[in-house]
C-alpha cells in the first residue's frame, strides 16, 4: 500500500475530526477519505456509464426508425432483449 498526504486548512480538520467522532462509522480519518474516494469514483462511473446509456438508447432509436419503426411501445421482453444485448455489448456488471 503506498501512503499519501493530504494538506488540510485548520478549521477543516477540526471538522472533519468532530465529524468522524460524531459519526461512529469511521474509526481513522484514513478510513473515511478511502471511502470518500472509493465513493466519488463510483459516482463519476455511474455518469460515465448513464451518458454512454443515453448515447445507445439515442443511437437505437435511430437505428429503429432506419429500419421502420413505427413508435408503438415495445413489449417488456423486447425491452429486456435490448437492454441485455446492450449489457453484453458494453461489458457491463451489473450488482
Amino acid at each position: 500500500m503506498t501512503m499519501i498526504s493530504v494538506d488540510l486548512k485548520e478549521p477543516f480538520l477540526k471538522d472533519l475530526n468532530a465529524f468522524i467522532k460524531k459519526s461512529g462509522q469511521y474509526t481513522s480519518r484514513s478510513e473515511f477519505i478511502k471511502e470518500a474516494i472509493r465513493k466519488n469514483m463510483q459516482e463519476a462511473e455511474s455518469k460515465e456509464w448513464r451518458k454512454r446509456f443515453h448515447k445507445a438508447v439515442e443511437e437505437m432509436r435511430e437505428k429503429a426508425y432506419a429500419n421502420g419503426f413505427d413508435g408503438k411501445l415495445l413489449t417488456r421482453e423486447e425491452r429486456a432483449r435490448i437492454a441485455d444485448k446492450f449489457i453484453k455489448e458494453n461489458n457491463i456488471t451489473l450488482i
